[in-house]
């Protein structure tokens, strides 16, 4: 019930500053920014890779996130193999797609 009290959906991260909870990756890479980030942003102010920042933002919260929950979570006899092979899938897809950003 605490988490419910920080996080209405029970979501997490949830980052806690002056007694306030802001929950949602998305939303607190924003707070941390506007609330520390002068002359430090967090996000790219070309409009093009803020777009691609906020693309896989996307991806992580959403296909990453639910993938690594089934596979930690939902223990169904005889889908532990498949849903670790789904989480390696996506995390190998992640990682060969941020080296191709940082190799430009």
């Amino acid at each position: 019930r605490w988490m419910l009290d920080l996080s209405p959906f029970g979501k997490i991260p949830i980052l806690i500053h002056k007694g306030k909870s802001i929950w949602e990756s998305a939303v607190i890479h924003q707070y941390v920014e506007e609330v520390f980030g002068q002359g430090h942003p967090l996000r790219s102010h070309d409009a093009y890779e803020a777009a691609q920042e906020r693309a896989w933002t996307w991806y992580c919260n959403t296909h990453l996130a639910q993938t690594m929950h089934a596979y930690l979570f939902k223990h169904d006899i005889g889908m532990g193999v498949a849903r670790k092979h789904a989480l390696l899938e996506a995390l190998q897809f992640l990682e060969d797609n941020l080296k191709k950003i940082h190799a430009k």
